[in-house]
């Protein structure tokens, strides 16, 4: 009987460590289908910004810095947690100002612009306006640029499209 009850605890805390165990694994493969879900709507709308920011390149005949007024509007917003800045930071303020005037310069709907103002993590997107800004590089491509998950800019999380160049010649282009 002794030896039957010391069994039934037995198995009885086996099937707990197993549950407990299968409910561990079952919620790391929740959070890493949740985080491949806001990586792939990160990347879809930095593409929709991508073709935003071509667009309003195409519509001025301009290059990207002149149309947004920046030659870098992510600059100084680097090793900060973007998720955590208020509405008055410098890198929110560019960012919707940025976005305001590309949207303006492409004809993009209030509703794609208000889509478009932060990544699935509550961060700003970034933008780097690089093509033509420098007579000795004038081939550098425009990037536009998630933070990630961590909310931090500039370390390896970060979701970045190229836009593409409208300006450059094609035998000036780099790979």
């Amino acid at each position: 009987m002794r030896t039957a009850l010391i069994l039934c605890v037995v198995l009885l805390s086996a099937s707990l460590l197993l549950g407990d165990t299968l409910a561990r694994k079952r919620r790391e493969f929740a959070a890493m289908v949740a985080l491949l879900h806001e990586r792939t709507e990160a990347q879809n709308a930095l593409e929709a910004l991508a073709e935003l920011a071509l667009a309003a390149k195409k519509a001025t005949g301009k290059p990207l810095f002149t149309v947004t007024g920046e030659n870098c509007t992510s600059c100084g917003c680097e090793g900060r947690d973007l998720r955590l800045i208020p509405q008055g930071d410098v890198c929110r303020r560019q960012w919707e100002a940025a976005r305001e005037r590309l949207g303006s310069a492409a004809k993009a709907s209030p509703r794609t612009l208000e889509r478009l103002a932060r990544d699935p993590w509550g961060s700003p997107y970034l933008l780097n306006e690089n093509e033509g800004e420098s007579p000795d590089f004038p081939c550098l491509p425009d990037a536009v640029v998630s933070a990630g998950q961590n909310g931090l800019f500039g370390d390896a999380d970060d979701i970045v499209a190229a836009v593409p160049n409208a300006f450059c010649p094609k035998d000036k282009e780099r790979p």
